[in-house]
């Protein structure tokens, strides 16, 4: 059995999560293969940092200040490298963010932040042509900020089988890059006990971009031109 939950958006606490959960797979092959890996450690981490060769990310700032993310961006994000469970993360940002996406996840994701409060989110196609829109709300606990990161509302993902049980939060938190793409910081800690006895633990961050569009290539969103 396999349960997710949204929590509400907070910055990671790495201490609090660790023995919180494990990954979700969606291939049972898979799963116990990992299992089978992590168990003879009881820990596996993995971590993709931002890479050199992009450009550099903005400046973090102090207390909990929100990046401006005013812009448009594409829907399909380049990663760091390929993560090991690269199943259980979602790289489009449509989807992410208000779970739809356009046709074969091809499109644009537009951001406007009018407050310090809301994040409104509308999904284009190629065309321009608005596809869907959102509102996200810090008050609601859509979000949250910190250090010039935004949070998003964090996943939770729980398994019971005959095997163990497991448990995993997936958090991502967006900022600007110096060229003016949006930087995303997945991070997932979780944990399981194999057999129900043998504790394992999995903590893995990755690094995402999504291109910025400038406003030639953005077909004058919202007007379908």
């Amino acid at each position: 059995m396999t349960v997710r939950i949204e929590a509400a958006a907070t910055p990671p606490d790495r201490d609090a999560w660790f023995l919180a959960g494990r990954p979700h797979f969606r291939s049972r092959s898979l799963a116990l293969a990992v299992v089978i890996a992590i168990s003879l450690t009881g820990c596996m981490s993995n971590n993709y940092p931002w890479p050199s060769d992009w450009p550099p990310l903005s400046a973090d700032t102090q207390g909990a200040a929100c990046p401006a993310l005013d812009g448009f961006y594409e829907n399909t994000a380049e990663a760091a490298d390929h993560p090991r469970f690269a199943d259980s993360f979602r790289q489009d940002l449509a989807a992410r963010l208000l779970h739809a996406a356009p046709p074969k996840g091809l499109g644009r994701v537009g951001l406007r932040q009018p407050n310090a409060d809301t994040l409104e989110v509308t999904v284009f196609d190629l065309s321009g042509q608005a596809l869907h829109q959102g509102t996200l709300r810090a008050s609601a606990g859509d979000f949250a900020c910190e250090a010039g990161t935004l949070w998003l509302r964090g996943i939770t993902t729980v398994q019971k089988d005959g095997t163990g049980y497991g448990r995993s939060t997936e958090r991502l938190g967006l900022r600007l890059a110096s060229d003016g793409a949006l930087a995303g910081q997945q991070v997932m800690l979780g944990g399981a006990a194999v057999g129900w006895v043998v504790p394992v633990a999995l903590q893995q961050t990755v690094w995402y971009r999504w291109d910025v569009v400038r406003a030639r290539e953005s077909s004058q969103p919202g007007t379908g031109r």
